[in-house]
C-alpha cells in the first residue's frame, strides 16, 4: 500500500508541482512579448509627437509663447530616438547588434516618454487653438 500512495504523490507532484522547462519558456516568451509590445507603443507614441510637430508652422509655435519649433523638434525627436536606442524595458535598437542597453540609460527613453506626453498633451492642444481659433 505504500508503494501505491508513493506512485501517485509522484504522478500528482508531476502534474501540479514544479513547472516544466516548456512552461517556463512559454511564460518567458509571452513577457517578451508583452514587453515588445509595451516598447513598440510608446515608441508609436513618440512617433506621433515628432511627426505632429512637423505639422504646425513656426509662427504657431510663436503665437502661444511656448519654446520654438526647431526647439520642440529637437525636443521630441531627441526624445524618439532615445526610446528608441534605450527603452525603458526590452532590447531596444541597439540591443540588435549586441549593445546592452538595460539598466543605466533607460532613464534616457523614460525622458523621451515624458518629453512625448508634454508636447501631445499641453503643446500639441495649444497649437490647435491658435490655427483652429476659437470654438463656439
Amino acid at each position: 500500500p505504500h508503494l501505491r500512495l508513493k506512485r501517485q504523490l509522484i504522478f500528482l507532484g508531476a502534474v501540479v508541482g514544479a513547472p516544466s522547462a516548456a512552461y517556463a519558456r512559454l511564460m518567458f516568451a509571452a513577457a517578451g512579448f508583452i514587453y515588445t509590445a509595451i516598447s513598440l507603443a510608446l515608441a508609436g507614441l513618440g512617433v506621433w509627437a515628432f511627426v505632429d510637430s512637423l505639422r504646425y508652422s513656426a509662427q504657431a509655435y510663436g503665437a502661444i509663447g511656448r519654446l520654438s519649433k526647431p526647439q520642440w523638434l529637437g525636443i521630441t525627436g531627441g526624445g524618439l530616438a532615445a526610446q528608441l536606442l534605450f527603452p525603458v524595458i526590452g532590447g531596444g535598437a541597439l540591443a540588435l547588434i549586441g549593445f546592452p542597453t538595460a539598466g543605466a540609460l533607460g532613464f534616457l527613453g523614460l525622458a523621451g516618454i515624458v518629453a512625448a506626453i508634454v508636447y501631445l498633451v499641453d503643446t500639441r492642444n495649444k497649437l490647435a487653438q491658435v490655427t483652429r481659433g476659437p470654438r463656439y
